[in-house]
């Protein structure tokens, strides 16, 4: 059985545990964040050899995850991408894969609630750390996955969706944009009323890149069609 270093606090302060050589040892890390007592428990077990049974640390494992990802799913890639670079590496980053634990995420839970992340974006970053981790479990670089049965704050902030008054869409429809006086003739052109633009995206319920897609083959008499292709994929990958 291999040997693991733990972590507990006391008051204000956090004490390292760990065994080595058949003895159980002790040191205090004093006034440290949870953090900086993690990131201690980490650097411990390497010392111990243990990095290699649990797996490549979060940090490097990323870059593997991060190449599928954006193969995969291309078009969410760079929001998850923002995900993993300014929250969970800077929280998890050393840790190797099989030694994150719940405390460690309930640490970060509580972190990003402090720090004002809404309950639907917490949500979001968890779920994106579970398929990091679930990834390396398919790919055999762990066995397990250890935070797997943790849970997700509730999204408590349920409101109806709020729509434009008749009023607002024909603000709207009536919408021009601004072009400085030197504006080529052909660039000017783009001031003319986007009336029909608006309008098209206001009735139809199109996303934005949806629209930019759309092409004449795509309207028919009762019809318009939006068509996930390698060159213009809707949100699911789908019709």
């Amino acid at each position: 059985r291999r040997a693991m270093a733990g972590k507990y606090r006391r008051g204000k302060t956090w004490t390292l545990s760990w065994v080595e050589g058949g003895k159980q040892r002790r040191k205090s890390l004093g006034a440290v964040t949870e953090a900086e007592a993690e990131a201690a428990r980490v650097a411990k077990e390497q010392a111990l050899g243990n990095a290699a049974i649990s797996g490549p640390s979060f940090a490097s494992w990323i870059e593997t995850y991060a190449a599928w990802h954006s193969e995969t799913y291309p078009d969410s890639y760079y929001r998850v991408y923002q995900i993993i670079e300014q929250h969970l590496v800077p929280h998890f980053g050393a840790s190797p894969l099989l030694t994150i634990s719940k405390e460690q995420v309930e640490a970060y839970k509580r972190k990003r609630t402090q720090a004002g992340a809404a309950a639907g974006t917490l949500i979001k970053e968890l779920r994106t750390l579970q398929a990091i981790v679930n990834r390396a479990v398919y790919c055999d670089e762990i066995p397990h996955n250890p935070i797997a049965k943790v849970p997700a704050p509730k999204d408590l902030a349920s409101r109806p969706p709020r729509w434009y008054t008749k009023e607002e869409l024909a603000a709207i429809y009536t919408a021009t944009l601004s072009v400085h006086p030197s504006t080529t003739k052909a660039d000017r052109a783009l001031a003319e009323p986007y009336r029909w633009t608006w309008q098209l995206l206001a009735n139809s319920g199109l996303r934005r890149a949806e629209a930019l897609h759309l092409r004449w083959r795509d309207i028919g008499a009762e019809e318009i069609r939006v068509v996930s292709t390698p060159d213009a994929r809707t949100k699911s990958g789908k019709w």
